[in-house]
């Protein structure tokens, strides 16, 4: 089954390369993402960065890809708030990388793909340059549409996870997740 799997993604990749539309049909979108954190009075945490995302079209409906986010982020929280309060104050750069799926919404064929609406889930991991951070994580679902013939415009809501010390994971740390949302604009080609 593994083998089989690398077959097809080398077949996919290999099409794709050779720009054969009619053998499989691929996405790209490229495009900036603004974030808040929800945070108790007193506190914030924001992120703008640049997300590239693309992926095949196994059928008109549903579409899979990858994620890649990267940019600027400013915090001011108060971590480990139900175990050991610490304030932290972070800025810097982050990077996030993981999967995305895409349901699109209403009819579309082969002619509409780009200029479809979707509603899609992105579940990304990744870290920062600043050496206290050990990882971040998301999980966001989001809307999105189209603005005129190529511009998109979406709305997204989400979990965010911080994680600072290595002797913490994501399991046992309940009280470093904070809910996020945020808009979007970009380019879908």
């Amino acid at each position: 089954m593994i083998a089989a799997l690398f077959i097809y993604a080398g077949k996919w990749i290999a099409g794709a390369l050779k720009n054969d539309e009619d053998y499989y049909a691929y996405w790209w979108d490229l495009g900036m993402q603004f974030t808040r954190l929800d945070t108790n009075a007193g506190e914030y945490g924001n992120f703008s960065g640049l997300k590239l995302s693309g992926g095949f079209v196994p059928n008109m409906q549903t579409n899979f890809g990858l994620a890649i986010e990267i940019g600027k982020m400013d915090l001011d929280l108060l971590y480990n708030r139900n175990s050991k309060p610490e304030r932290i104050n972070l800025e810097g750069t982050y990077w996030l990388i993981g999967p995305s799926v895409r349901w699109l919404i209403g009819y579309t064929d082969s002619e509409n793909l780009l200029n479809s609406s979707y509603i899609y889930l992105n579940l990304m991991a990744g870290n920062s340059d600043r050496d206290e951070v050990d990882m971040i994580a998301t999980g966001k679902i989001g809307f999105n549409t189209r603005i005129g013939e190529y511009a998109r415009f979406g709305i997204h809501y989400g979990a965010f996870y911080l994680g600072l010390n290595e002797d913490q994971s994501m399991v046992n740390d309940g009280d470093n997740y904070w809910h996020m949302y945020g808009l979007e604009v970009g380019y879908q080609f």
